[in-house]
């Protein structure tokens, strides 16, 4: 039991520190309990920001999970799945022992670099 919470531990720091970082793209909300995060992705807003990143073309956040798990392999699913608002919000579990690659296929869907 103590290593699952450490690795939710681990991840859950790792996922803030992530979506945070990407301000113009994501908007985060720590749970209040449990092994999963519901991020938002700004859909259309992403723009040029702060970070100078640019959001890949996703139409909306289905389009956005089915590329993540079928170009990445990586399972994300749409908030609206466990009735979670925003629509736009999708989640993330954090019990992963390789989520630190998971969070890279993430970026690598996710950005664009100029």
């Amino acid at each position: 039991m103590g290593r699952n919470r450490d690795i939710i531990a681990r991840n859950l720091a790792l996922s803030k520190e992530f979506f945070e970082k990407y301000p113009e793209l994501f908007s985060f909300y720590e749970p209040q309990a449990g092994s999963m995060v519901f991020p938002e992705l700004k859909l259309g807003r992403g723009g040029e920001g702060t970070t100078g990143h640019r959001l890949s073309t996703a139409a909306n956040i289905q389009d956005f999970c089915d590329a993540l798990v079928e170009d990445y392999g990586v399972m994300v699913l749409p908030g609206s799945v466990f009735d979670h608002q925003p629509e736009e919000r999708f989640r993330v579990g954090l019990g992963r022992v390789n989520f630190p690659e998971c969070l890279n296929k993430v970026r690598t869907r996710t950005l664009t670099c100029p």
